[in-house]
């Protein structure tokens, strides 16, 4: 009997241990809430004086293995209606441990918000925001044999708005920027330009939208144009400062004093004399130096004038045949028209010691804005142009003269999309053989045409073609249709 009491004692201080215990939890757990926040954000009920004595009978019963009088308890502590019945306690800041694995969470836990957002810094005025550092100016490099990707891809940090193959340098490619710089790439070299004018008062300083390189194989120079009127040649070797450098101002009978050249060309046959397209319409006769009877820039004594909005392109005709056609021109304009000229020779004199306007031989008219013109290298009555509405037309003036002698109008792919989608600007012939069409649209996609046998190639070419483009000409300038028109 002595025995079993000292058992019982041995218990009630365990069990006075264990409450203590659990009060200090509580005090910890109280704590812990305080730290955390406000109530809403966890919720502890609080257990009744009632629900503590059952707990503690509860527990007396589990050690000593003997019901109490007066205890309300029906079941032993591993009940399930008992363990239903316990209160939940505060989950505390420590380790769920052996211990207080019978506490259940009073509140749900709740993740914590997503971080916002890092913030993205672009200007608004660039054109892919996707892509914020990649350059402006792009050219690229296509091969016949590859049509899947560029074979060269060259970079620069203004939009580039002219390039061309150096006719004399068969890895140089010449460009004309947006901010008026001029730049040479190398297919042996990287992306970057290896050389490039710089942004001072030397050269130009507004957009250039042509350039051209002329001479012969050991003396060659890069001629530049911009919209501000400044004509510069440029070396090969030396971008530091132009060579030469002409300020365009137009003829004293224009109301205006300054001219917007958008293009120029240059005949094959003389270096030192071009043409320049305006945006007010005209084509002006230029020198680059002084020679007898006219100062260098634009001559005076005479223009062509017809288009009545900015002209988009001036091609010579190529000298190659037994009859001499370099004189004749070619221009295209946002007039919906191509105009046929016959160029005076840069020497020649005006009539009456006055100005003069020079005419159009014939006018071709479209059905919308024309951007590109360019003459067939070897068929000498045989031109191709490219317009607003996505269209590309083949002319042979030898044949017809008011319809195209082939056209060819938007149409459907293999793969169901649309080959010709959008406005065609720019249009080029192959040189050698005149075989090939290559287009350019505003949607960025380049497409390669092959041409007939009677439009291209030299397979059929007659000597009498040139003869009788020589014989339409005359037709035309007996009935007065180049006249020289009094200012």
């Amino acid at each position: 009997m002595q025995q079993r009491r000292e058992e019982i004692l041995a218990k009630k201080a365990k069990l006075a241990e264990l409450k203590r215990q659990r009060e200090l939890r509580a005090n910890q757990a109280t704590a812990t809430r305080q730290s955390i926040g406000s109530p809403s954000e966890l919720i502890a009920p609080q257990p009744g004086r009632g629900d503590n004595r059952r707990d503690i009978e509860a527990l007396i019963n589990t050690l000593v293995g003997e019901s109490r009088p007066g205890s309300t308890t029906t079941g032993g502590a591993a009940s399930p209606a008992h363990r239903g019945s316990r209160p939940n306690s505060v989950l505390s800041a420590g380790e769920i441990s052996n211990e207080t694995s019978e506490v259940a969470i009073a509140s749900a836990l709740q993740p914590a918000p997503p971080p916002p957002p890092p913030p993205q810094y672009w200007h608004h005025t660039r054109r892919n925001p996707s892509a914020p550092h990649d350059p402006d100016g792009l050219v690229q490099v296509w091969s016949h044999a590859m049509h899947d990707r560029p074979e060269f891809v060259f970079h620069a940090q203004s939009d580039v708005l002219t390039a061309k193959f150096s006719p004399y340098h068969r890895n140089l490619i010449v460009g004309g920027s947006y901010s008026g710089q001029v730049l040479l790439w190398d297919t042996r070299a990287k992306s970057a330009p290896v050389q490039k004018t710089p942004l001072t008062g030397y050269g130009h300083t507004h957009p250039i939208y042509s350039v051209d390189i002329v001479g012969t194989q050991n003396a060659n120079n890069i001629i530049s144009c911009s919209t501000d009127g400044i004509v510069c040649g440029w070396s090969m070797d030396v971008f530091a400062q132009p060579q030469e450098t002409l300020e365009l101002k137009a003829p004293p009978s224009y109301k205006i004093d300054d001219v917007s050249p958008t293009c120029l060309a240059f005949p094959q046959a003389d270096p030192t004399f071009f043409l320049v397209g305006s945006e007010e319409g005209s084509i002006f006769p230029c020198h680059r130096y002084d020679r007898a009877g006219a100062k260098a820039g634009i001559d005076a004594r005479f223009s062509y004038k017809g288009h009545t909005a900015p002209v988009m392109s001036v091609d010579f005709h190529p000298a190659r045949g037994p009859v001499d056609l370099g004189d004749l021109v070619l221009s295209s304009s946002l007039d919906w028209s191509v105009r046929l000229w016959k160029v005076r020779a840069p020497a020649a004199t005006s009539t009456a010691g006055g100005e003069g306007t020079v005419s159009p031989l014939i006018d071709f008219v479209r059905e919308d804005v024309v951007y590109d013109a360019k003459w067939s290298p070897i068929k000498p009555g045989v031109f191709s142009l490219v317009d607003g509405a996505g269209w590309l037309e083949l002319w042979d003036i030898t044949v017809e003269t008011e319809e195209p002698v082939a056209r060819i109008s938007p149409s459907a792919r293999k793969d169901g999309r649309t080959m010709l989608s959008k406005s065609l600007n720019k249009v080029t012939w192959e040189p050698s053989e005149g075989k090939r069409l290559a287009t350019g649209g505003i949607d960025g996609a380049l497409t390669v045409f092959e041409v007939a046998s009677g439009l291209g190639g030299t397979d059929d070419l007659k000597a009498e073609e040139w003869t009788n483009v020589k014989k339409l000409v005359n037709r035309v300038e007996a009935v007065g249709a180049n006249g020289i028109v009094s200012a």
